[in-house]
């Protein structure tokens, strides 16, 4: 297998928070010549950049110059296009959807609460009880944006506001009046702690604190399905069973799973289940070839477009080593590398009367070692009678 020097590509990963993923950069692995037909320019090796669209009453789109509720405007709404969510937006008139009004943390359910309901009307605000709660219900029962379901949004929610890599807020372009120094509550209870619940910061940050403290708040409504595990950039084994973890957001469907190993081009994902159920878990038995550009997908089978593709991943690559008829193989003859990485030695051992000749790739080192390995390989050595 040769061995080819390429440049490496940076991929973005995006900001996460305790309890589910970790910040930073994940370098890429060198793309196959193969991979290299798909992965032409570096938009490639970026995960799917921010869109969004402007929304108003009843979840009409309306044009990128739309002006917002405040200025007279249509505009209430802002949808994440890679996500799905949609999300209200606040105002810096006074009333109901303000941005300035403050909330405590509160959740008369037992089944979400984690044990600890919180504190009622415990900010300050105008327009409900000034608590997260009371103002979801108010959302709901005035029919905000045509729709009966806002919800407080979870950590990962909130970390799709923030703008991947700078620890900046929301884009004010599309969320007006999102604050990055200004802290917004979850709907999280702290594990362990039910006196405690989850807050975000638009700077980047996570942490708890006590329900009775007041924050900010932003509703949503459910999006699109939402990968969560495993972690991009991890290396997937082979022949180990990875659980695929995804948020359902109540979709009543079932749903397909699939996977490219061609960094998600059009017509190369593979399926992996045609009709699993929509339990946000399935357990996945990794397969070859190996991949440094490997995509998950997966889609409600009624309504596709509610689907999340998510990537990169990592497959090793298989390198097999085979004795043609009289010689054998030193060495382990089979191994799984990871992309630009190397392989163990191995030598072609002849019969007595036989010698090496050459592999049958061509290269006549022996013993030889593969690095970085870009691709899978299956070589059988190749031997000759001694001369006379």
């Amino acid at each position: 297998m040769l061995l080819k020097e390429s440049h490496s590509v940076a991929l973005i990963r995006l900001i996460t928070f305790v309890l589910f993923l970790n910040l930073g950069m994940l370098p890429a692995p060198h793309p196959s010549v193969a991979q290299n037909e798909y992965l032409h320019d570096d938009t490639r090796y970026v995960p799917s950049p921010p869109s969004y669209t402007k929304l108003g009453h009843g979840g009409e789109e309306l044009p990128d110059g739309a002006r917002h509720v405040d200025e007279d405007g249509a505009w209430i709404m802002t949808r994440d296009n890679v996500t799905g969510l949609i999300w209200e937006l606040k105002t810096g008139t006074p009333g109901p959807r303000h941005n300035g009004n403050t909330y405590s943390w509160f959740d008369p359910n037992p089944d979400t609460n984690g044990g600890h309901e919180g504190t009622r009307n415990g900010g300050e605000c105008t327009g409900s009880p000034c608590d997260t709660h009371s103002y979801i219900q108010a959302l709901n029962v005035k029919n905000f944006g045509g729709y009966f379901d806002w919800r407080l949004p979870n950590v990962r929610d909130l970390s799709t506001l923030l703008k991947g890599g700078d620890n900046q807020a929301a884009n004010m372009e599309w969320f007006p009046y999102v604050s990055s120094n200004r802290y917004y509550w979850s709907s999280m209870t702290c594990n362990g702690n039910s006196y405690g619940a989850w807050r975000v910061s638009m700077e980047g940050g996570v942490n708890k604190d006590f329900k009775s403290h007041s924050y900010y708040v932003i509703a949503v409504r459910e999006g699109n399905l939402d990968i969560i595990s495993p972690e991009r950039g991890s290396i997937l084994p082979l022949g180990d069973v990875v659980t695929v973890t995804w948020e359902t957001r109540n979709i009543p469907d079932k749903v397909r799973l699939s996977l490219s190993r061609m960094a998600g081009a059009e017509d190369t994902f593979e399926i992996i289940s045609a009709a699993a159920e929509n339990s946000g878990s399935f357990e996945w038995k990794v397969r070859g070839p190996g991949s440094a550009w490997c995509v998950l997908r997966i889609e409600p089978l009624s309504n596709p477009s509610r689907g999340q593709s998510y990537g990169y991943f990592i497959i090793p690559f298989t390198l097999q080593y085979r004795a043609g008829e009289n010689g054998s193989i030193k060495g382990n003859t089979v191994q799984a590398v990871e992309p630009g990485g190397e392989g163990a030695l191995v030598e072609a051992v002849p019969e007595k009367g036989y010698r090496f000749l050459k592999w049958s790739d061509g290269l006549r080192d022996n013993p030889r070692m593969d690095v970085n390995v870009q691709r899978d390989a299956d070589v059988e050595a190749i031997f000759a009678a001694e001369q006379p």
